[in-house]
This record gives C-alpha cells, sequence and structure tokens, in this order.
C-alpha cells in the first residue's frame, strides 16, 4: 500500500469513529459500541482517539462494567455545565 492510501484508509476510520461519536443516539460511546457501529478494529479505534486526543474527550467515570467512555469535544460543549467545563479543562478529562 503507497502512503497515499495508507493516509486514506486512516482518514476513513476516523471518518468512521467519529460518526459514531457524533451518533445522535447516544451521548457516550465505548470502544466496543464504536467497533460494533464501524467494523474498525478495537486497536486502530484507540490509535484514532489518541491521534484525535484534542477533539475527543475521556470521561473519567466508566461504565458499570468498567468501560471507558469518549464523545467528542464539541458534543461535550453544548451538554456541558459550567462546573464540568472547568473540570475538563483542568483534568482534559470530565467527571
Amino acid at each position: 500500500m503507497t502512503e497515499t492510501n495508507t493516509q486514506i484508509k486512516e482518514s476513513d476510520n476516523w471518518i468512521k469513529v467519529l460518526g459514531a461519536l457524533n451518533d445522535s443516539r447516544y451521548t457516550w460511546r465505548t470502544i466496543e459500541g464504536i467497533v460494533n457501529q464501524t467494523g474498525v478494529p478495537e486497536i486502530t479505534i484507540r490509535a484514532e482517539l489518541e491521534k484525535h486526543q484534542k477533539e475527543v474527550v475521556k470521561s473519567l467515570r466508566y461504565t458499570q462494567d468498567g468501560r471507558e467512555v469518549y464523545t467528542t469535544r464539541k458534543k461535550y460543549q453544548e451538554s456541558a455545565t459550567i462546573t464540568q467545563r472547568i473540570k475538563m479543562a483542568i483534568f482534559n478529562r470530565v467527571y
């Protein structure tokens, strides 16, 4: 695969992950939920979330079964209280 094809594939993966995070049916998404919706492998999703960390928020809280949850920064800012926004600014994560 050429470098350009690799970049397109990586871009396609991010577009899929971003689409899952922006799905209006959900406020927060688990990695497993994103995998199920997009078909993108977990390791690739984690890499994309890390690469685009300025666009993504990871909660300090977990699901009842201990899974991490994520949302987009934009989606979070639209629904967060002022206290939550201050915490996000301090920790780069939300509670």
